[in-house]
């Protein structure tokens, strides 16, 4: 199946195997509690369906460790886009796959954290499975408080996938892991400031088994399995600022992001 769109709801919702989110020092949790979140995507024509169960909890275990167990569903239904070609009239049209793909992810997360005075460590891992698809990762996180406006944060996650397609005869493996520095900043009680810096590196099977390439002119066949290549380094910032502002009762938050990697960047605002 495509990842992309189960990717970009997974990410919304901060459900994906293994990402990297700033720690923030604190007490452990002091009170059992949990949560249940659900999150329905759909696009025109019915071309694509996605519905998404998260069930998570906490709970404290003496007065400086807690413990927390997530759980992710999620289904989808519908057509991809496969390749591009261009038609009789020079326009570039998509090809999309049909109404085929059936699939469901379930995913399990366990996280430990020990909280000092203005020091968190944490410890989290989990596997998520699917008909074609399985992760198993785990991570850490620290963040150090400095001065009760001022936290640093570092974090680092491991994910081993395989990929096994469905009516394919082959299984590919990959390793993923990824690194943040982070620094958020309280400049008053109504502003906030924050930034944080990602390295990411990938290697072994990056490529889509339900993707393909059109190539006009061609010597033998013009539809080519997708190819990529089997290393990827990537770097992100990502600056953000939270503002309130009482006398208008609104509040302003806005983002600048810069990435790069060894096949494209991009920035977004």
């Amino acid at each position: 199946m495509s990842k992309t769109l189960v990717n970009r709801l997974s990410l919304a919702a901060l459900a994906l195997p293994g990402l990297i989110q700033p720690a923030q020092a604190g007490r452990a949790e002091e009170t059992y509690n949990s949560d249940f979140q659900y999150a329905h995507y759909e696009e025109s024509g019915e071309r694509m369906k996605v519905d998404v169960f998260e069930l998570s909890a906490a709970a404290p275990i003496g007065k400086a460790f807690s413990v927390s167990l997530d759980l992710v569903r999620d289904t989808m239904s519908g057509a991809s886009p496969m390749f591009n070609v261009r038609d009789a009239n020079g326009q570039v049209k998509q090809q999309i796959s049909g109404a085929s793909i059936a699939d469901q992810r379930d995913m399990v997360n366990v996280g430990l954290n020990y909280a000092m005075d203005s020091v968190t460590i944490g410890l989290s891992g989990g596997v998520s499975g699917e008909d074609d698809y399985l992760s198993r990762y785990f991570g850490t996180n620290l963040s150090w408080d400095l001065n009760k406006a001022t936290t640093l944060s570092a974090s680092a996650s491991y994910a081993f996938d395989d990929v096994f397609p469905t009516g394919g005869s082959y299984r590919k493996s990959k390793f993923n892991q990824q690194y943040l520095l982070g620094v958020t900043q309280v400049v008053n009680k109504n502003t906030l400031i924050q930034s944080n810096m990602t390295f990411g590196y990938n290697q072994g099977f990056l490529s889509d088994p339900y993707k393909k390439v059109f190539v006009e002119n061609p010597i033998g066949s013009p539809i080519l399995d997708d190819t990529r290549p089997d290393k990827k380094f990537q770097w992100a910032w990502l600056t953000r600022y939270v503002g309130h502002f009482k006398s208008l009762k609104a509040a302003l938050h806005a983002d600048y992001r810069f990435y790069v990697d060894d096949w494209a960047w991009s920035r977004i605002w």
